[in-house]
């Protein structure tokens, strides 16, 4: 009884991640459509002043500043100059796909295939992004 109890967890834990995080194709089809499509589209022949100024090596980088100022086009135009696109995602955590999926999830079906770079811009607007 007791391996049983063991082995159904197991198969319990299997099946969440099976239902919850291994579909990729249609659980992360949105946002990568949308990174690739903001990736395509970017411009690199003129970079941004702090594009060699940012240390981008660090495990978690802050960029801070007013709107408007450039902050997205300088994380983009990194992405597209140095990262590979299939391990790479970039997201807004103010898409309204986040209004019915967690960032967590996201973050954990995007790491689990494959993924290494992961990019989140507007988080002070996902809820309760501090906690």
């Amino acid at each position: 009884m007791h391996i049983w109890l063991k082995m159904h967890y197991l198969f319990s834990v299997i099946d969440y991640f099976y239902i919850n995080i291994l579909p990729a194709d249609i659980y992360m089809e949105k946002p990568v459509q949308l990174y690739r499509g903001l990736i395509e589209r970017i411009k690199t022949d003129y970079l941004r002043h702090l594009h060699t100024r940012v240390d981008w090596n660090n495990r978690l980088t802050a960029i801070v500043g007013a709107r408007g100022t450039g902050k997205t086009t300088l994380i983009l135009q990194h992405i597209k100059l140095n990262r590979p696109l299939n391990e790479t995602l970039y997201v807004n955590a103010d898409d309204f796909y986040f209004a019915g999926n967690k960032l967590l999830d996201l973050a954990s079906t995007f790491w689990i295939n494959g993924g290494k770079f992961l990019y989140i811009d507007e988080i002070h607007k996902y809820p309760q992004w501090s906690k």
